[in-house]
């Protein structure tokens, strides 16, 4: 009779099939990590949880939300973080992250999340003045604002809502409206505004964002906007309110300018550091102009390079001349690549010239100051306007001159006036330290950013980044132009130590003609330079988006804090004249921790991946499939690499400082007996927002060749596949393990980063 007891044989067989059933139990979930750890909250933001057995339906909770997520697997979850309030002085804050089950039951592990608060801190671009002539028009992408002063008054601007990350607003006459175009770079859409009903609501014609600039054909009612998302120039008519096409321009294209008919559209990329021209009526398409080896640079400190040019810098602004057919394009200056001088400062802002009927960068003309930002042309007075952010100046220059001749352009500066500033700006160090010792004046606090022209050219308009002012201008003698009257601007938050950082990044106090923003604009990347610090060889001018997160900083890797770096480089620009103050050091590392990397726009609604997303070399791949192969087969995400949340070893202090060595080429093979290799393996970067960045690998070699004249050209725009896919060397890490279909997966994930 059986009582219950069970054999040695049946316990033995009982506790196996425990320990086997006990084996296909999932383990307890647990949160490990957030990525990116570093966001910001001018708007929505895709975010990844990783993590151990995950459940479907988790929430996210984090400053006192609670937030849906979706799950890709038991190890990730997406999120989308909407946009946090933060109080109105405060740089950023962090909150701590947990997960929930759908029942409501915690899950164990805790991560942290900082929100940097870009909605506090507004950034004033663009300017466009109305068909009357009657109001000025700018926007602020952080703060989602377009901004319109009434210039017959002396009030501080309406405020107006738009979509998230306005970055360029035209105006136009359509069909007897007058209307304001604001273009979004994060908002999926062009927004249209009645100016003569600013306040009645706004039209909205769907297209991708990723706009940084506008240019309009008003006599066909179309809109050209440059958009680095798709690399190309989008083609809308604002009549039929669709999307015409896509045009094909270089790497992050940034600057717009149009000819008088229509026919010509010029863009600057600002990723390849070149110029796309375009034939809209005819059969040429695009054609790629940059400066080469040779290209006259006039005035300056290194004029006498030219023979060592090796490219362009970032075009910062266009101006077509239809009566020269010249174009005309701000910049940092000509790149000068290695030379026997060992010479790094290459930087000489000015105004290139460009003959687009034979496609030739013609001459760079020395503005013999700073960096210009921004042009603006009067085309029946031959006159050409630059705004010089880095020193506070605008500069007037002969454009038939510039454009006529190296030895007439030598005489095309006529007048540099120094910028007011508030009576009460605050400045980045006394005052008596300003104008003195071949410093600039405190005109360099003035931050011009944007211009345009009025009256009939008869004056001027300029807007301060720095303080959010219109500056008006009058030009009846333009060698003697004078300002008028300075218009109020919004209040520009409380983010004192901040907006000092920001005057810092973006100045040339020294007089130098560097500054950090002239290798950074807007504190991304800006293609690649060559140093005279040992190892001295042509170095990639890398991003600055989430360095804050992966110390050590420059190669070989000695600095350990952002606050060192910010000493030596802010010390190096200025030739230590002045030394800068430990208020300047803070100051500006707590701008630069601010510069943080784009909500990925590769990602879905909820911040899911796709299943299929497109490359920008018209091959598809799967992220799904491509995260499986980053984190197994590939061999990406191993700890000494690109370990998420942020993808880089450096992430973390355990493993910081790791470097390795995977075959990639240490040098571009420019002149070579004037590069010196690198000691040993390189770090690893990160991989975060590497959707957006152009060229790669610190010698710039993912996406850049050199041609026989000596000239370093954009040869290999996506430049991620080059990476993976470069011949004569070891495939980059586990790639050469990969097959062309899993190759398109894994580069599709790379993309979602």
């Amino acid at each position: 009779m059986y009582d219950g007891a069970l054999s040695p044989a049946h316990t033995l067989a009982a506790l196996f099939a425990a320990v086997a059933a006990c084996g296909r139990c999932a383990p307890p979930a647990r949160l490990v990590a957030i990525g990116p750890r570093v966001v910001s909250n001018q708007a929505s933001y895709p975010i990844m949880l990783t993590g151990e057995g995950l459940p479907e339906g988790a929430r996210l909770c984090v400053a006192g939300l609670q937030l849906p997520t979706a799950r890709l697997d038991s190890g990730h979850l997406t999120a989308l973080l909407p946009k946090v309030a933060l109080p109105a002085a405060a740089e950023e804050q962090s909150f701590a992250v947990t997960l929930v089950k759908a029942d409501g039951s915690a899950i164990a592990g805790q991560s942290s999340l900082t929100i940097v608060n870009d909605a506090g801190f507004p950034t004033p671009a663009g300017l466009a003045l109305s068909p009357d002539g009657a109001l000025a028009l700018a926007v602020s992408a952080p703060t989602g604002e377009l901004w319109v002063w009434h210039l017959k008054d002396a009030a501080p601007p309406e405020r107006l809502r738009v979509g998230d990350g306005p970055r360029a607003v035209a105006a136009l006459r359509l069909d007897g409206r007058a209307l304001a175009l604001v273009a979004h770079d994060f908002a999926d859409e062009l927004r249209t505004i009645d100016l003569a009903d600013l306040h009645a609501p706004a039209g909205s014609i769907a297209l991708r964002g990723g706009a940084l600039a506008i240019a309009v054909d008003e006599p066909r009612g179309l809109a050209y906007l440059a958009n680095h998302r798709c690399n190309c120039v989008q083609v809308v008519d604002l009549r039929a309110r669709r999307l015409l096409r896509e045009l094909p321009a270089g790497v992050r294209p940034r600057a717009l300018s149009l000819s008088a008919d229509g026919k010509l559209l010029a863009v600057g990329n600002g990723g390849s550091d070149d110029v796309s021209l375009f034939d809209l009526e005819g059969r040429a398409g695009e054609r790629r102009v940059q400066p080469r080896r040779g290209t006259p640079i006039v005035g300056g400190h290194n004029e006498s390079m030219a023979a060592l040019v090796m490219g362009g810098k970032a075009p910062r602004a266009l101006a077509w001349s239809d009566k020269l057919q010249r174009l005309f394009v701000a910049s940092a200056g000509l790149n000068v690549g290695p030379n026997p001088q060992r010479s790094e400062v290459t930087t000489n802002g000015g105004v290139g010239v460009i003959d687009a009927k034979s496609g030739r960068f013609l001459r760079h003309v020395s503005l013999l100051a700073g960096i210009p930002s921004a042009l603006a042309l009067d085309e029946p007075r031959g006159l050409l306007y630059a705004a010089d952010l880095s020193r506070g100046l605008l500069t007037t220059v002969d454009a038939a001159k510039a454009a006529e001749s190296d030895q007439a352009a030598r005489h095309s500066i006529l007048a540099s006036l120094p910028l007011p500033i508030p009576k009460d700006a605050e400045l980045m160090r006394p005052a008596a330290d300003f104008g003195v010792e071949k410093r600039a004046g405190l005109e360099v606090h003035a931050g011009p950013a944007a211009l345009a022209l009025a009256e009939g050219g008869r004056a001027l308009y300029l807007l301060s980044r720095f303080h959010g002012t219109l500056i008006e201008v009058e030009l009846n003698n333009p060698t003697q132009p004078r300002v008028r009257r300075v218009l109020a601007g919004p209040p520009m938050g409380e983010q004192k130590r901040r907006r000092r950082g920001e005057q810092l990044f973006y100045t040339d106090v020294g007089r130098s003609t560097m500054s950090c923003e002239a290798c950074h604009p807007d504190g991304h990347d800006d293609g690649v330079f060559y140093a005279k610090d040992h190892p001295q060889r042509i170095y990639r001018s890398p991003s600055l988006r989430g360095a804050r997160e992966t110390p050590p900083y420059f190669f070989p890797a000695g600095f350990p804090s952002l606050e060192l770096t910010s000493a030596v480089v802010l010390r190096r620009n200025r030739f230590s004249n002045p030394l800068p103050t430990p208020v300047e050091i803070e100051a500006l590392t707590a701008y630069q921790r601010t510069i943080i990397s784009l909500p990925n726009p590769n990602v879905g609604p909820s911040g899911a991946l796709p299943q299929e997303l497109g490359l920008p070399d018209g091959r598809k791949g799967d992220p799904r499939r491509g995260l499986s192969l980053f984190e197994g087969k590939a061999g990406c995400s191993s700890i000494e690499c690109h370990p998420g949340p942020q993808f880089t070893a450096d992430q973390d202090p355990a493993t910081r400082g790791a470097t390795h060595d995977v075959g990639t080429p240490v040098a571009l093979p420019l002149r070579p007996q004037l590069q010196e290799a690198p000691p040993g393996p390189r770090a690893t970067p990160s991989l975060l927002g590497i959707w957006d960045e152009f060229p790669l690998l610190q010698s710039g070699a993912g996406g850049l060749d050199v041609d026989p004249d000596g000239t370093v050209v954009p040869r290999y725009p996506f430049a991620l596949r080059r990476v993976l896919e470069m011949p004569g060397s070891e495939q980059h890490g586990g790639a050469n393990r990969l097959s062309a279909a899993e190759r398109d997966d894994l580069l599709a994930y790379l993309m979602t980063l």
